[in-house]
């Protein structure tokens, strides 16, 4: 093990993948990031595991990666699109830990907001073309523009506190 720290993540609209780079950067030539989840379990003191929520949990290939570890140090970092809430980012990391083994050790866990793709903005217009005064579309078009520009760098610095005060 030559690299202390690994990163594996999952980004599909590459806001995640936004987070594990400047992950990388901040841990310079101590971390080693994985652009692919691997097919096999990679040995470091600490994987910081990364991914973006689809469905109210990470990407099914994450999942099938996280039920591969055991004995593992590992600090989850996140990102979601359509909430900001404490509350709600504690259900999703529950969600996303369930894939774990028991034997692991989760030390702590970081999420923020990442933009929403423009195709979930369309879906909100055309419903609201339909019914204007829908408010479940009204409040999505609203997260939806509060979500531009995420992770921004009140984010990344939030981030970057989160990492020092962990390893």
């Amino acid at each position: 093990m030559s690299e202390k720290y690994g990163i594996v993540y999952s980004s599909k609209t590459g806001n995640t993948k936004k987070l594990a780079i400047y992950l990388s950067q901040l841990l310079s030539s101590s971390a080693k990031l994985y652009y692919e989840i691997p097919d096999y379990v990679p040995k470091h003191s600490i994987l910081f595991l990364g991914f973006g929520i689809d469905k109210g949990t990470c990407s099914v290939e994450l999942q099938k990666f996280m039920q591969r570890l055991h004995h593992q140090t590992i600090i989850l970092f996140g990102t979601c699109g359509f909430s900001n809430e404490v509350r709600y980012h504690n259900l999703l990391i529950d969600n996303v830990s369930k894939n774990l083994a028991a034997d692991n050790t989760v030390l702590d866990y970081f999420m923020c907001q990442g933009e929403i793709s423009i195709q979930f903005k369309e879906k909100y217009e055309k419903a609201l073309l339909l019914n204007p005064d829908d408010p479940k579309m009204l409040a999505s078009l609203k997260i939806y523009q509060e979500s531009i520009g995420h992770p921004n760098s009140e984010d990344m610095d939030h981030f970057r506190e989160f990492v020092f005060q962990n390893i």
